[in-house]
């Protein structure tokens, strides 16, 4: 601003401040917070714009009433105290001349960011607008230059619904019931849990795992693995020996061998030999009636037949010699006695078995 404008903005400050510039300075926090006179409150604000007391976008004269306010430590609500504070070091005599010094500054882009106040259910149960920067630094997440903070119901894997930004929820692993939607009336949540699906044409036919409603899911072309579950990840191993990190519920559903809790695909040298391995799990006419991808050494514990590293497992009509027949893995079918009837047969449009 040019000599007259910084004169006349320094007036009436200093009128403002009235014996404040000189004795009565309050004492300000680094997080703009009054420690001596004033309210304090719960949480510092995120400050978008350094000397944008009022919020609005532009350090300008309309924020001068507010700097003095918070110099003096008796902010109102709309005071963001921790912008008084313009260079940063906790609010000082400095400020003062650094904020005379500042006018019309545009103050960077500004967004919607989720935050976390409290240590209830959502992992980020709170939305204000600042800068990328501020929000980031405030261990918060950006959602992006001119975005908004909305509210809707989010529904929580445990069925926990809190009125929330949509972003916000979906970043704390819930689901947004959408605009206009509210906790406080009916519906409850709908049941939510794991869902695998696929994002990409990689290895794992399931290589995703995020948290949705069932029908969301199924849309999708996913697999749902039941109300109330949970992602994980742990390393994975396919036939081929590759190996990737994935939900073990993912992983299986792609045809591999989770390693369990801890493993990860960074500290194994090579994949186990694993393939298809043919066992039983009741006492049916069947003596191999499961088919699972198993490592060898696993399916040998359960007293399986194991038809080869890399091999999978399928479905057609098994016949036995006593003329039942039950869909199950070829190999399983042989092992069991029975004769497979062939790629897409099935025992419910086979009249009799030969």
């Amino acid at each position: 601003m040019n000599l007259q404008r910084k004169r006349t903005h320094s007036m009436r400050l200093a009128t403002l401040l009235g014996v404040a510039w000189f004795g009565g300075l309050a004492t300000v926090s680094a997080h703009g917070q009054p420690v001596v006179n004033g309210p304090t409150p719960d949480a510092p604000i995120p400050c978008g714009c350094r000397g944008d007391i009022n919020g609005d976008g532009t350090v300008d004269g309309l924020d001068i009433a507010g700097f003095a306010r918070c110099l003096l430590g008796n902010p109102i609500p709309g005071d963001n105290c921790t912008c008084a504070d313009i260079d940063g070091d906790g609010m000082n005599m400095d400020d003062i001349s650094l904020f005379v010094q500042l006018d019309k500054l545009p103050c960077p882009p500004r967004g919607a960011c989720c935050l976390d106040i409290d240590d209830g259910p959502l992992t980020f149960d709170t939305c204000v607008i600042t800068d990328p920067i501020s929000c980031v630094n405030n261990g918060g997440f950006f959602q992006g230059a001119d975005s908004d903070c909305t509210v809707q119901a989010c529904c929580l894997p445990s069925g926990f619904c809190q009125n929330a930004d949509p972003q916000c929820c979906v970043a704390s692993g819930g689901v947004p019931l959408g605009p206009n939607s509210n906790c406080a009336l009916p519906p409850p949540c709908p049941p939510v849990g794991a869902c695998c699906f696929d994002i990409d044409d990689g290895p794992l036919a399931f290589d995703t795992c995020e948290i949705r409603t069932q029908a969301d899911c199924l849309i999708r072309g996913g697999v749902f693995q039941g109300t109330g579950t949970t992602c994980t990840v742990e390393a994975c191993c396919l036939p081929s020996g590759f190996c990737q990190d994935a939900d073990p519920a993912c992983c299986k559903a792609s045809g591999g061998v989770p390693l369990g809790p801890g493993s990860n695909c960074a500290a194994i040298d090579s994949c186990p030999v694993i393939g298809a391995c043919c066992f039983d799990i009741d006492d049916g006419p069947l003596a191999f009636d499961t088919c699972e991808i198993r490592t060898q050494a696993d399916c040998l514990i359960r007293g399986g037949v194991f038809q080869g590293a890399g091999t999978t497992c399928t479905v057609e009509a098994c016949c036995l010699p006593s003329g039942f027949c039950q869909d199950a893995d070829p190999e399983c079918c042989i092992a069991s006695g029975g004769i497979p009837q062939g790629p897409g047969s099935d025992c419910a449009v086979i009249p009799n078995c030969p």
